[in-house]
């Protein structure tokens, strides 16, 4: 099995698409495009989501001790764009924002937003595994955006 095949693969699995957000040392508002969050457990309420090894967003959350969670409405791909580039920092000056109980920037029309505090940071091969409880969380309103086979996707409605 080539790594291509196995990435190819990983795309037949749909998924929503998150920003997780915190602040660097400096109070700077920063995030990260994430699609492997999930939930764990509702007591206590916990979740998941996996980070490059090598990601700074990891120290800002380790640092801070909280992170938020914005989950993306099916209008919002350009910010899944937007901080799925490797520069984390500065890209939040035209998106309506809000700040959380904990000081965390979010996403003031996101889908949903849960606020956690770090838990603790497992291995996961070339990523790690970020454990949060969740501290609060916001109710938007909307349809998801997806991510299917590389590319976003829209969820038709069925009756």
């Amino acid at each position: 099995m080539d790594s291509a095949s196995l990435r190819r693969a990983f795309s037949r699995f749909a998924t929503g698409i998150t920003v997780v957000t915190t602040r660097n040392e400096e109070g700077t508002a920063c995030g990260v495009t994430i699609n492997s969050f999930s939930s764990l457990s509702l007591e206590p309420a916990l979740v998941q989501f996996n980070l490059r090894k090598e990601s700074i967003l990891r120290d800002f959350i380790e640092t801070h001790g909280f992170f938020g969670v914005n989950v993306l409405n099916a209008n919002q791909s350009h910010l899944s764009d937007r901080f799925a580039l490797s520069d984390k920092s500065a890209k939040m000056d035209d998106i309506p924002l809000r700040e959380s109980t904990f000081g965390l920037p979010i996403f003031s029309d996101a889908l949903a937003v849960y606020e956690c505090r770090w838990k603790k940071n497992y291995d996961g091969g070339d990523h790690v595994i970020v454990l949060g409880e969740v501290e609060n969380l916001h109710l938007g309103s909307g349809a998801p955006l997806l991510y299917y086979e590389s590319r976003y996707a829209r969820l038709e409605q069925t009756e």
